[in-house]
């Protein structure tokens, strides 16, 4: 696990579920890309979608997706960040932290503790004109104070959710190429 490594999952999901893609980015403090991976398509079948119900994306993303990304990594990130909180699950498969990042609105209310999970606000940018909200499993609210100082040092060269957005445009334009054959 090298300490300067961040990890930045994300998920392209097909109408009804009827397909989820996934991707890993790796990147350094700087934001620079170190290791890419990605899923072939899961494709559940429409009784595996009845079966699961409502379950079915939690169990897709923590469950199929992030482990299988992270078993095929040569460089271990220090953490993983998410946009989706299904991903979450995950942590209890794997050993590093995941966390959820997301920008903190104006009229959220302050943190209040919770059963699931934990949370915390980081202020970034000049007089901390950009906050975010990170948030894990009650079980791992540790992880929490592992990943800020991480989050600090990333966020002083590449703005924090950016990275999301270049995994979700690399799974779109390698989808069809991902539905034809095996992982790359």
């Amino acid at each position: 696990m090298q300490s300067s490594l961040l990890g930045f999952a994300q998920v392209v999901i097909e109408e009804n579920f009827s397909k989820f893609f996934g991707g890993l980015l790796i990147v350094d403090t700087s934001g620079d890309p170190k290791e890419f991976r990605c899923t072939s398509p899961v494709q559940p079948s429409v009784l595996q979608q009845i079966l699961w119900g409502e379950t079915l994306r939690r169990h897709v993303l923590s469950k199929v997706l992030l482990p299988a990304l992270v078993k095929e990594l040569q460089l271990l990130p220090k953490a993983i960040l998410v946009q989706h909180r299904e991903f979450l699950e995950a942590r209890n498969q794997l050993e590093m932290p995941i966390v959820r990042v997301r920008r903190a609105e104006s009229g959220d209310q302050p943190l209040a503790p919770s059963l699931t999970y934990a949370a915390t606000r980081v202020d970034l940018g000049s007089q901390g004109t950009e906050s975010f909200i990170l948030e894990c499993g009650v079980d791992h609210s540790a992880d929490l104070e592992t990943v800020k100082p991480l989050i600090v040092k990333f966020h002083q060269n590449c703005f924090l959710l950016e990275p999301f957005k270049r995994v979700e445009q690399a799974i779109k334009i390698l989808k069809q190429k991902l539905e034809r054959g095996p992982a790359t």
